[in-house]
């Protein structure tokens, strides 16, 4: 049995033909479109050129056309010179405040001069009554009580120690060096001072006041570290104070110094024989500070022979304050007991 091939032929054929003008088709349009692109003019084109104008309604129903040219002549003309600008900076106009009515019914505005609000001290307080709490005055009435307590109740007592000038105030301090020199093993000052010191306090009134500082390299003072009203039993304290003193140790005479001015008294009395380590500029100067001006540093040294040294920090202390000095010479002491 034979089957003729040409059905299948005939429509390979119409498929090829068709391929072939879709391909053509798509080409002749990408020609055009290329052709289109490329530059220069073409024939057959009108070219028309735009031009950009400003439209302005007025207020007659009538329209203004502005062009270009004219709107860039007019931006120039609005543009203000420099100088000009900078002369109306510098001149600003003044602002006038609206008047405003005195309506009735309503309060009067006063005018406020800056001026007088400016010199207005910022720690004033306006006018007004003030009343203290109960709290308060109790407070203000015991810190009077303890001010009133404070001041002298009578005069001033004058006084003499070791033979020196004398000595005024109504608060003594006596500062009495008791390293191992000052002892009996050395020049035996502190058994004269049992004798002198007693003497000098037993001069005071009850209302004045005393205290006694020994020191080497630590201190220590009579009863308490206060000062204390000369009455009859602080001044029977005294001599039993003085004799239980040891003699041992180095010297510390800033210590002594210091801690005497710490109590504010008017005299302080420095009994030494000035040994090593002395006192330099700086402590000078501190202990001129801690004076405040107020307080007078009365020196006694203690020595054999004559004074060796003639400039020494004790004259200096006794100066500054507006004190004594005096130099004592012990060998006198056991030549009169001979």
């Amino acid at each position: 049995m034979n089957i003729s091939p040409e059905p299948d032929i005939q429509k390979t054929s119409w498929r090829s033909f068709g391929l072939s003008l879709l391909f053509h088709t798509l080409l002749f349009l990408f020609l055009l479109v290329l052709i289109d692109r490329l530059p220069g003019d073409h024939a057959g084109d009108d070219l028309r050129r735009g031009r950009l104008v400003l439209a302005i309604a007025n207020v007659d129903q009538t329209t203004d056309y502005l062009t270009e040219e004219e709107i860039s002549d007019g931006d120039k003309s609005e543009q203000p010179d420099a100088a000009a600008s900078s002369a109306s900076e510098a001149a600003a106009p003044t602002i006038e405040m609206p008047e405003i009515p005195n309506l009735p019914g309503a309060a009067v505005v006063e005018t406020l001069d800056v001026t007088d609000m400016a010199n207005v001290p910022k720690n004033s307080v306006p006018p007004g009554e003030f009343t203290l709490s109960k709290e308060d005055l109790e407070m203000i009435a015991k810190e009077q009580r303890e001010l009133k307590a404070q001041q002298p109740k009578g005069p001033p007592a004058t006084i003499q120690v070791f033979g020196s000038g004398e000595l005024k105030g109504q608060r003594f301090v006596f500062v009495i060096d008791r390293s191992k020199s000052m002892g009996s093993q050395g020049l035996g000052v502190l058994k004269r001072a049992v004798k002198e010191l007693s003497s000098a306090i037993n001069q005071l009134e009850d209302y004045h006041q005393f205290q006694i500082v020994a020191y080497h390299d630590r201190t220590i003072t009579m009863s308490r570290r206060a000062m204390l009203p000369a009455s009859e039993f602080n001044k029977q304290q005294a001599p039993e104070f003085i004799d239980g003193l040891i003699a041992f140790g180095g010297t510390s005479h800033d210590y002594g110094l210091y801690s005497a001015l710490a109590f504010h008294p008017d005299i302080v009395v420095l009994m030494t024989d000035a040994g090593p380590p002395e006192l330099n500029g700086g402590h000078l100067s501190e202990i001129k500070t801690m004076c405040r001006g107020h307080v007078q540093i009365h020196t006694i040294q203690f020595g054999r022979g004559p004074l060796q040294v003639t400039d020494n920090f004790m004259k200096q202390l006794s100066l500054q304050s507006r004190g004594s000095f005096r130099y004592i010479d012990v060998n006198q002491w056991y030549s009169q007991n001979k």
